[in-house]
């Protein structure tokens, strides 16, 4: 009985660990996450800049 009881409490140990370790997780990803959209967004407005001068006249361009 004792073998059992121990086993089950190195198991709920465990268990507390994981579930620790899996929130963590999910702060990192949640963070990545945000960062990429970030970075998304800039570069899509980076290439509308880059676009938009492209296609524009010499005297449009040179006018912003």
């Amino acid at each position: 009985m004792k073998v059992i009881e121990n086993r089950a409490l190195k198991d709920e140990e465990k268990m507390e660990h994981l579930e620790v370790q899996l929130r963590e997780a999910k702060q990192i990803a949640e963070e990545a996450d945000r960062k990429y959209e970030e970075v998304r967004y800039t570069l899509s407005s980076t290439d509308k800049i880059i676009i938009y001068y492209q296609t524009a006249k010499p005297d449009e361009a040179s006018q912003s």
